[in-house]
């Protein structure tokens, strides 16, 4: 009965494998994705930066201002 038990556990084991592979597995398909991420990735640091330089400058703000004494 054992046997039969990790006959069957190891069987399960092996299908999770095989199924994790026969999508063509992560390490075959990076090499295309990183040429076409170059471009990309450009464009989102231009947009970042874009978007950086949209944001006003505003002065730092003190909530405890009121509370604090003015000499420290």
């Amino acid at each position: 009965m054992r046997t039969l038990l990790a006959s069957a556990l190891v069987a399960l084991l092996t299908v999770a494998a095989y199924a994790q592979d026969a999508l063509g597995g992560r390490r075959h398909g990076k090499r295309h994705a990183q040429t076409s991420e170059q471009p990309k990735k450009k464009v989102d640091d231009s947009a970042y930066k874009a978007a950086l330089k949209g944001i006003p400058n505003q002065q730092p703000s003190d909530p405890w201002g009121s509370v604090r004494s003015s000499a420290h």
